[in-house]
Order: C-alpha cells, then structure tokens, then sequence
C-alpha cells in the first residue's frame, strides 16, 4: 500500500492504543479535600456466586469540614446487591456526623452521608462495619472491579479499586437448590427464594413450611408465604424469626430478581449496539443474558417490530431461554424490514416484573451504502456546518474527506488539518500528504447508534462549490476520485465585513471606538494602505479582534497612531489613506496561525475584506483663562484654565512673572478631547503684575521640541532649572519656547495667556434709585429702593462683598451681601430705604479684606411731577414736596424729531427729580 493511502483499520489500531497510553495515566488533579488512606479495605473479596455474603468494611480518609455534605461510597459490581448494612461512623471532628445511607444502580452501589456542621481544620474519618450482599449466579469464575470512594462537597473524589473473584455456582439448577412437583416447588433449607415467586413452599416434599418469618433488617417480623409479593422485603427468613436464628428449623434468603446485562452484539466477541443501528448485512446477532433467578426459572428473549408485533418465532433461530444466570440467543433480523426493533429479556414464568426484566431497541437501516449529509447546503466561509453519516452499523468507523483543490490557495498544512473540527462522533482528524503535498484532509468517525456526526471549519475553504466524500474503509490516493459510498456539495460563499468606526477622519493621538459586523468570521483584523501593500494595524498590541456571536467586533479607547504596526506608523502623519478590515484567516498568508505584517492589495481584495478613506489630521491647542478685567487678585492664588487639545492625553501649563518665578503643572484631557482646571495654584512669590500662562501639548512624534524634553516629567524639570538659574521673565519665556514650540522641526503646540497680579480690591462706584440707573453717587428718596454698585479684581463665588448702609451715628440701617458677578469685575446689590428718615447716610462694601466708603444722601419722598407741553415743545414744570414747595417755570424751545426725553446731562429724570427736591431742601435750610 502506497504512503497516500489511508487503512482506516490499522489507523484505527494505532489511535486506540494511544487512546489506552493516555486513559492509563489520568490521574486526580484537582485540589481533593479528602485522601483515602491504604487502610481501607473490604472482604471477602473471593465469594460464591449465587450466596449471600456477609462483608467487613472498613474506610479510612482524611478530610476538612467545610460546613457542607461528603460522602464515602461502596461501589460494587453489576452481580452484587447490597441488601443491609451495619456501617457507622468515627471521626476526631465534631463537625463530621452520619447522614445515613442510600443504594442505587439496582443495589450494588452504597453511599454513606457525612454531613459537616461548619468549616474546621484536617480531621481523620472511618466508615467501617458490615455490609450484606446477594451475589448473582454466574457459571464460570469471573473477576470483578470494586471501588471504595470517598467524595468532598465539590466532587473532588479519590478512590480505591478492589477486585471480586465470583465463583461459578455448581449448585444451580441441582436437585440440592430444590425439588419440583407438580404442584409446588420446594426451595431447600438455606437456599434463595425470589420476590414474586408463586406456588413455592420452604424445605422437602416431607419436611417443610408454608410459611416463615422475617429475622433481622427491613423484614425482621414480617411473614414470607406463597405468592410472594413482588416487594417483599429481602433477607433472611426462617420457622423461628427473630429470637433464635437457624435453630435446627428451615431459613431461606428472599432476594430481588434481577437482569445484570442484557446486550445486543453483532456477534459473541463484540461490543454491544444497544439502542444503535446495523445494517441489513450485518443483522445475524447474538443476544447476551446474565441474570440471577437462574436457581428459579429460565429467563427468556423475546423480538418485537416496530409496529409492536412479536416476530420471536420469525428471528429467533433455536432456543429463545437462558438457562443456569447467562447465556446466548441467536436473533436474525436480516430479512426484516428496515426500523426500529425492540429486544425485551424477562423470567419464563413469575419474573417478568422490574429488575426481572430489560429491553432495549436495535434501528435495522436496511441500507448496505453509507450515506452523507449536511445541515447546510449553502454557507457564508467561516460558519460551521455539521455532517451526518448514515447507513453504518453501531461501533463502526467511516472516513470523511475533502480534496486540497476545494482548499484556500496556499493554505498551509497547519490550518488543513484545521479544516475538519475533532467534535461529536469524530475519532480522530488530519491530512494525507504525498512527497509533501497535501492530497485531502480526512475525519475518522464512528457511528454512535445509527448515525456519525462531526463538523466541517469552512474558512480554510475555497469561496465555491465543495466537495465532501465519505468513504467505507480504504480512501483512495486522489480522495475526490470516484469510489466514495457517498458525496455531497457544499457551496461556500464570501462573508460580509463592514467596518463603521473609525470613519471620515482621525486626529493624530486621538483615542477612537474601533467597530463593525464580520458575518462568519471567528476574528478580524485592521489594516492601512498608503498607495502600496496593506499594512498591519495594531490595536494596544493585538493584531486582531474577535467577533462575538452576534457578529459585531468592537474595541474602545484606541489611539491608532500609537503600535509596533507599520499600519500605526501611516496613521501618524497627516494624509489620506484606506483603512480595511479583512476576516483574519483570509489575513494568514503564510498558514503560521497569525495576521501577516503586510499582505497585497490582491491578497487583501481576495478575501472577506472592505476598506474606507480616512482623512488623518494635526491635533489642535485652545486654552482660555479666567480673570476678573483682566486681573487676578493674590489673596485668590489661583485661576480657571479650560480648553480642548485633540489627540492628547494631557497638557502641560507653564506660568512666568516678571522676575522669572515659574510654576508648572499638567491637566488630564478627557475622552471629549476637553481640559479643565478650577485651582492652578499662583505661588506666593509671584510678583505682582503681568503673568504669562502658556499651555503646551505634545505633536505627533511625542516628544517637546527636537526630542531633548521627552515627556511630561522631563519639561517640569526642564521649567524648575530655568527659575532656578535667576532669569528673567523675558528671558524665561524666550528659552522654554527655544526647546519647544520654537525647536527645528518642532510640531509642538502653544497657547499664550496674560493676566496682572494685583492686591486685591473692592470700590463703591455709583448709587442711585432703582429703575433711573446713573453714574457717580446719586441721592435717593425714602421708600425708593437703593442700587449700589463697583468694581473689585476678587474672583465670584470664592469671595463675598458686604454693603452695609450706615446713619450719621454709625448705626447700620440695612445690610446685603453678593458673592455674584461677571469677569469684568462689576458687582452690584439693592437695598430698601423703606422708614428711613431723610438725611446723609453711608454706604460701605467691604470684601474681608478690602473696604470701601461713599456718603449718599436719603431726601424725602416727593409727591409726582405734572408736565403741560406747547406745540412749540414748550413746557412748565411743577414740583411739590411734602416738606417745603418750590415753583420754577422753564422755558425750552427746540426742534426734535421722534420722541425726546428731558433731564439732566448722565442721570435719568428720577434722579434729576430727585436732585431738586434736594436743592430745594438745601435752600430751605438755609433760610433757616
């Protein structure tokens, strides 16, 4: 046989070795919180078959109470069935205590419960004492496997085997076991009667009992007569019961009927196909039977359609009864139609109940060809698509294979063997090659029932109609030769891939959401064109993404010009480029099950790809600062600096004064690519006047200047020596710009700022009614309401300014406070002059630390004011106080157009008003 030849039998040898090689070394791993110690132990571990036997147990094992349930469990073979036991508990913990007990698998298994009060430290346990067990008949000597298991509250096991010698009983179906009549059967002294047996007495012909009692466990007490119920409580019976046991009278040992295999074979030597397939060529079987009643009645094989008519008589070739616990039956189905078969075993006479009996199904497929199908016809390359091979028999093996001409070009041999996926039914995968060319790409799968399923990876295919073959046995040199049981075609077509982020255009260092749809495709990658190959784009160090199940990818906070990738490199320079997203495998040229570093705009336009323009941009610089006119007062010692600076992570801000002091500190840009600082501290040696703040971000190389000032850091070091070598502030300025912004080929950014450091201060500028605003201090009369207004450098909200209004003997009448105004420093407050007396008051704003006076004088209310006009625009005007009268008459002739208002040069009529009531007053005083 040539080396491109594939034997599925010796394939299958060598793989099943293997298989042993490495099952035999699976060992324990986990973190077990229990260890059985070599102490433990159970015997007799050689026993008659067909008894029962009385076993000591003891199981010795160390374990840590963690406040939940173990178990220690006796696992015993398929022939045993535990019927009682007399296991108890020691331990040195307090938190350990019984739980009782449970059987399971048709008795043979024992668990004992160990409950755990609350967490402790390492303790020793012993479960020990007896456990009783029927043994089933068997007719030669059979060496069985037993295990003594100790299992903690997370499933972490460790266990011991034991190994049971089951000796033939000779006793089976002897004139010693009983003695039948016509009528009755008599089961002899210490002999095994079973549950649901009918017509049954207990002893000889001439000796014997009609009934007996229950002597110890769950019949102690309890009358066994004929019919026995099919739940008599087993154990040990005899004349005497309980008191004295085997007292010279008759005892048998009531014991549960039951099948311990049943199993459809294809013939005695192999395995068994229950609930499976075989096809019509294979159908003669062989039914094998093991079972226990064996001293009470044969066990029988019966054969149903599918339709559920008995066909026994049809298929069964010789005798359809076991005889002595195990034995063959021949069944031949070849002829039958295809379907379901139902295989049932049960006891010839009474035992036809539960364990008694066992059925189990065969699928006759009636096909002598294996058959091939997909669960998808049509896919985009990169779905899974599952296989089913039908028509083989249960247990055997088949070979699936695709031809290297349906692979990707150039497909390397790594990701061929890659094309069909080790899952389901598939025993095993690879490549055939022939003077180290691949020639197809195989799965090995057994059929598990009536059918073998594996799956088929489609992104290692070629975007057209594939092949699929399935074979019997040999596979010939050229697998898409004919010759295949079967084949099908699979068409693969190209996925779809879009990219929605980034779009349009991208800032140098800018952080970005990377994001779009791949349909079928497991990973993605990036890549970046400027007018040659495709080049990678590394995304913080991986070179692809992976798609989720909904076929989105997305990766946040990218700054894609910053990477190892040549594709990073173009991004961060300004241009316009193509930037493309291709499915990764499409991306792995050379089969080393990575992205290549550059791949041709063929390679890239041949595989599920799309690409966009982007336009890549300079970042940009704004600051601003917030004085108060232009000034920052020191008992404030800090200002607001807020700006944007795309494609920085941070900023760093430089202030100078005059005398060369400097001061430095950075601001974290946020993800919107804005910066804001409310305190940037002013040292307290600044001296008072201008203050240069500069703001500085890094260009695209990331570095100031020519790369002297690497970073951050290095710049703050670079600003404390310039003030420590005792420049000036002119001279400050001039070097810092020299080794950044103003270095050869710097594409650094600055934004200059300037404010004056000043003591800080707080004045009174005007006064006058509300409702008539003027300048200057301006007289007010009762029960108007006064406005009082100035200017102060203090920065709002951080500060609060006082306007008291004070009488002629210092007295307050009224008091407000603001913390409120705008940049241009103006503040302004209003105060009720409600029941003050007319006279000259006081106005003082005071900020803490700063204080300022006016005098403002409070004039008696005046009545109203009366005007009569002329059509010439002449008008009289009158005025009446409460407190003196004062008549004028003027006479005023002028040419308007439009409406004029009257009053005097910067006030407003009010308080011209008002300014008469108060000469008048001033007339009258004089008078006085």
């Amino acid at each position: 046989m040539s080396d491109t030849r594939l034997k599925v039998r010796s394939l299958f040898l060598v793989v099943l070795m293997v298989g042993s090689v490495f099952g035999a070394t699976v060992a324990f791993t986990g973190g077990a919180a229990a260890a059985t110690s070599n102490g433990s132990s159970i015997s007799p571990t050689t026993v008659d078959s067909g008894t029962t036997e009385t076993h000591n147990v003891s199981i010795n094992a160390t374990m840590t109470p963690d406040g939940s349930s173990d178990s220690v469990t006796i696992n015993l073979p398929s022939q045993a069935s535990i019927t009682g036991n007399s296991l108890s508990l020691d331990t040195n913990s307090s938190q350990f205590s019984s739980a009782g007990t449970s059987t399971s698998n048709d008795q043979s298994d024992l668990v004992y419960t160990i409950s755990d009060s609350s967490n402790g430290n390492v303790s020793y346990i012993n479960v020990s004492g007896t456990v009783t067990v029927d043994w089933d008949s068997v007719s030669s000597q059979q060496t069985e496997t037993g295990y003594l298991n100790v299992t903690d509250s997370n499933g972490n096991a460790v266990s011991k085997s034991v190994s049971f010698t089951l000796n033939a009983n000779t006793s089976s179906s002897t004139d010693s076991a009983r003695t039948e009549t016509q009528d009755w059967t008599y089961v002899h002294d210490d002999e095994a009667v079973f549950q649901g047996e009918e017509d049954v007495r207990f002893g000889t012909p001439s000796d014997y009992e009609s009934s007996l009692i229950g002597v110890s466990g769950n019949g102690e007490g309890d009358t066994l007569e004929s019919p026995i119920p099919q739940d008599q409580a087993t154990g040990l019976y005899d004349a005497n019961g309980p008191d004295s046991y085997r007292d010279g009278v008759i005892g048998v040992n009531v014991r549960q009927p039951r099948v311990s295999t049943f199993e459809v074979r294809l013939d005695q030597d192999s395995d068994d196909i229950n609930g499976g397939s075989v096809t019509s060529d294979n159908a003669n079987l062989s039914v094998y039977v093991q079972y226990n009643y064996g001293d009470a009645e044969d066990a029988e094989v019966s054969v149903m359609d599918s339709s559920g008519t008995e066909i026994s008589n049809e298929v069964i070739n010789g005798d359809a009864t076991v005889e002595n616990g195990s034995g063959y039956v021949n069944v031949d189905i070849s002829d039958e139609d295809a379907g379901e078969y139902t295989f049932t075993v049960e006891g010839s006479d009474d035992l036809d109940f539960g364990s008694a009996t066992q059925s189990t199904t065969v699928e006759l497929t009636g096909e002598k060809e294996l058959g091939l199908s997909l669960d998808q016809t049509s896919v985009t390359r990169g779905t899974n698509v599952q296989y089913e091979v039908t028509g083989g028999t249960d247990g055997s093996y088949h070979v699936v294979t695709i031809g290297q001409s349906d692979f990707q070009d150039d497909l390397s041999e790594a990701n061929a063997e890659k094309i069909f996926r080790n899952i389901g039914d598939t025993d095993t995968t690879g490549i055939v090659t022939s003077d180290g060319d691949i020639q197809y790409a195989y799965a090995v799968v057994e059929i598990d029932g009536t059918t073998g399923v594996g799956s088929i990876e489609t992104q290692y295919l070629d975007e057209s109609d594939i092949d699929v073959n399935v074979f019997d046995t040999d596979v010939p040199e050229d697998a898409s030769a004919s010759g295949g049981a079967d084949d099908v075609t699979l068409e693969v077509t190209e996925g779809d891939v879009t990219l929605n982020s980034p779009e349009d255009s991208y800032v140098v260092g800018s952080e970005v959401d990377v994001n779009g749809t791949a349909t079928s495709s497991e990973n993605i990658a990036l890549y970046v064109r400027d007018g040659g190959d495709w080049q990678l784009l590394t995304l913080d160090g991986d070179r692809q993404l992976n798609v989720e199940s909904d076929d989105t990818f997305e990766k946040e906070d990218v700054v894609l010009s910053n990477g190892d990738g040549q594709g990073n490199n173009i991004l961060s320079l300004p241009g316009t480029y193509r930037v493309g997203v291709i499915d990764a495998a499409d991306a792995d040229i050379d089969g080393d099950d990575t992205v290549d570093d550059s791949i041709t705009t063929s390679e890239f336009n041949s595989g599920s790809s799309t690409s966009s323009s982007l336009r890549v941009v300079d970042g940009n610089l704004t600051a601003s600062i917030t004085t108060i006119n232009g000034q920052i007062a020191e008992s404030d010692g800090s200002l607001e600096i807020t700006g944007t600076a795309s494609g920085q992570d941070e900023v760093a801000v430089v202030m100078v004064d005059q005398r060369g002091n400097t001061q430095y500190q950075s601001i974290s840009v946020e993800d919107d690519q804005t910066f804001s600082e409310e305190d940037v501290t002013i040292p307290e040696e600044f001296s008072q006047g201008k203050v240069s703040v500069h703001v500085f971000s890094m260009g695209r190389d990331n570095t100031f200047g020519d790369g002297d000032i690497a970073n951050f850091d290095e710049l703050s070091d670079f600003v404390t020596q310039l003030e420590e070598d005792s420049l000036t502030g002119e001279q400050v300025r001039e070097r810092l710009t020299d080794k950044t912004t103003e270095a050869v080929a710097s594409d650094d950014l600055m934004v200059t700022k300037t404010f004056r450091l000043a003591d800080g201060s707080t004045t009174v500028d005007s006064v006058y009614p509300e409702g008539s605003e003027a300048s200057g201090i301006n007289p007010v009369a009762t029960g108007d309401t006064m406005v009082v207004s100035g200017q102060t450098n203090l920065q709002p909200d951080d500060n609060t300014i006082t306007v008291e209004l004070l009488d002629e003997d210092g007295n307050s009448q009224n008091l407000v406070s603001t913390d409120e105004w705008g940049t241009n420093g103006t503040w302004s407050v209003t105060l009720s002059t409600d029941d003050l007396e007319s006279g000259t008051y006081t106005i003082e704003a005071d900020d803490g630390d700063n204080s300022d006076q006016a005098e403002v004088e409070i004039v008696s209310e005046y009545a109203g004011t009366t005007t009569t006009s002329t059509d010439d625009e002449t008008s009289t005007t009158s005025t009446t106080s409460t407190t003196s009268t004062t008549t004028s008459t003027t006479s005023t002739t002028s040419t308007t157009t439009g409406t004029t208002s009257g009053g005097t040069p910067g006030f407003g009529a009010g308080v011209a008003l008002v300014a008469l009531a108060g000469a008048a007053l001033l007339a009258l005083r004089r008078d006085n």
